[in-house]
């Protein structure tokens, strides 16, 4: 299972969210250290993604973490590395997010990671044995989840949530003697990715911003290396998390983010 130096030579590898920026970094870079990646969105599998393995899946469907465990158990017997990076936004107020929005918000962003961690805790109980540090879980949380601005309740309690439910697993595969490390990562906002460019249009359409260069020059703004992050630069550090040169850490906020105020 070890062949490289930092454990991701043939380490079975799950991303979730694989469509996106990071889930396409993340999947790239997993793959360039020797990892045998398992992708998965909610579509067909984009071109050029760097996969071995594609699964359509919502994240949210305890039946589909069912499917995918099955696959994953028949094709591969473990589970060395789950990156749970699927996510979804809501912009908007307070009093105007409806029920049903902040419901599928939590859906995806944390009911997700706990049927994960449930349908997938024998494989990685199985990697975890023989291999330095055990299994990697790296969930995708946010510093929104600690630094939570207005307009987006939904999304910021949900990511508040998902770093509380990594670091209760932490504990809790500890005290049990699983072998099994557990990780919130929190990639900066300073980006022109996906939810990042979906989050400043919405912005510019309630009018709390004039305009995409200016919305996106005030998330520039507030870091200290006054720049944008490019997707490969969040890759490294979910990369980090998932080998074994990160064999002591568990329970712990890994925050990619420039220096963010």
């Amino acid at each position: 299972m070890q062949n490289g130096n930092d454990g991701l030579a043939d380490a079975i590898a799950l991303v979730t969210g694989a469509a996106g920026g990071i889930g396409t970094a993340t999947c790239a870079a997993l793959t360039r250290a020797g990892a045998i990646v398992i992708g998965s969105d909610l579509g067909e599998c984009p071109p050029n993604l760097q996969v071995a393995k594609w699964m359509r899946h919502n994240v949210s469907s305890p039946e589909d973490w069912g499917a995918v465990r099955s696959a994953i158990e028949q094709d591969y017997g473990r589970l060395d590395c789950l990156v749970n990076n699927a996510g979804t936004i809501v912009i908007g107020s307070i009093e105007e997010t409806s029920l049903a929005d902040w419901r599928r918000v939590f859906h995806t962003n944390v009911e997700s990671v706990l049927l994960s961690l449930q349908a997938l805790l024998p494989l990685l109980r199985i990697a975890g044995e023989g291999r330095r540090g055990g299994a990697s879980v790296v969930n995708v949380s946010s510093p929104a989840g600690m630094r939570p601005r207005g307009f987006s309740s939904a999304y910021s309690a949900s990511k508040a949530a998902v770093t509380s439910l990594t670091r209760s697993a932490s504990k809790e595969y500890g005290r049990l003697g699983y072998p099994i490390r557990a990780n919130a990562f929190y990639p900066g906002g300073s980006n022109r990715l996906g939810m990042a460019s979906t989050v400043h249009a919405r912005y510019i359409e309630l009018g709390l911003a004039p305009s995409q260069a200016q919305q996106e020059a005030a998330a520039i703004a507030v870091t200290s290396l006054k720049r944008n992050c490019e997707p490969e630069e969040l890759a490294a550090g979910i990369r980090f998390l998932c080998s074994t040169a990160s064999s002591y850490m568990t329970g712990t906020d890994f925050i990619v983010d420039g220096g963010a105020a």
